[in-house]
């Protein structure tokens, strides 16, 4: 739906001539927000839609009391195309605080915390209506922090969710990725890491002080450092921002779920296949 009103909000915007005037704005705005409302059975508005600024545009959702305008709103911040980019309230605040405590963990450890030591680093910490904030490990380059949201019910709804990855490498990624970059096929452990003219140009190079380069060319030594390695990197990250239950199986729980199907499924074929007895079926020539 916010895709849907955002390729409209953008496809308006970029028709907009500096010529409009304002009494034209307002009315294509309040017509877009009379078309985004939505009521539900007793008339009561459950979804709104707002202007802000900067072309972008939010739209409110109505909380556990499904009336628009009270305090369990959620109300969600929208660039012109439609990506969700925040919230405006205070919903998502516990959650960056919970993203930078697991951020600054990264820092001193190069990983992510697993399930127990997240919920450790933000067990103090709680969303507007007093949830408990949930952090979740997905894989080791990303996590969720969910809170419960107004309803205090776990995938929900009415759940708000951060789904953050991290863009940051660690020292010994850094190295490995090094490596690869130096090495151009699967073998090359195998070939000699020089030819006898790169030794010769070498050797030439050393009289002179300089160093060869691929093609030949001289360089000096500073210009043949490759790139330098971060040995401390900062955190980096990006949020893709979500309001709902998402999925049941996520992270480890997705894989265990597809191991224990496939024994189960073995398990039940051991006695099929003790008891089963073929037969065999010989088809004869009908006498004439």
């Amino acid at each position: 739906v916010a895709a849907e009103f955002g390729r409209e909000h953008l496809s308006m915007v970029n028709s907009e001539t500096a010529s409009a005037d304002e009494e034209t704005n307002a009315l294509r705005h309040r017509d877009r927000a009379h078309r985004a409302s939505d009521s539900g059975e007793d008339g009561r508005d459950r979804f709104g839609y707002r202007q802000l600024e900067d072309d972008r545009f939010g739209l409110d959702l109505a909380g556990l009391d499904e009336v628009i305008g009270s305090n369990d709103d959620i109300r969600l911040a929208f660039a012109p195309d439609g990506t969700m980019i925040g919230f405006e309230n205070q919903e998502a605040d516990a959650i960056v605080e919970g993203i930078d405590r697991v951020g600054a963990f990264w820092e001193k450890e190069a990983r992510l915390p697993n399930n127990e030591e997240g919920a450790t680093l933000i067990a103090d910490l709680s969303d507007p209506w007093g949830n408990p904030i949930r952090y979740l490990l997905v894989n080791r380059k990303s996590f969720n922090i969910t809170s419960d949201g107004p309803d205090a019910i776990w995938q929900s709804e009415y759940d708000i969710r951060a789904e953050v990855e991290v863009d940051s490498k660690t020292f010994e990624e850094q190295q490995a990725e090094a490596e690869q970059a130096e090495s151009g096929d699967l073998l090359s452990w195998a070939h000699p890491k020089e030819t006898w003219i790169e030794r010769r140009l070498k050797e030439i190079a050393a009289a002179k002080g300089e160093t060869p380069g691929v093609d030949g060319s001289t360089e000096s030594a500073e210009d043949a450092v490759g790139p330098e390695l971060v040995e401390n990197p900062e955190f980096a990250r990006s949020i893709r921002w979500d309001v709902g239950g998402a999925t049941v199986l996520s992270g480890s729980s997705y894989f265990w779920f597809w191991t224990w199907l496939m024994l189960g499924t073995a398990l039940v074929f051991v006695p099929v296949g003790y008891f089963y007895r073929p037969k065999t079926y010989l088809q004869e020539e009908a006498s004439t």
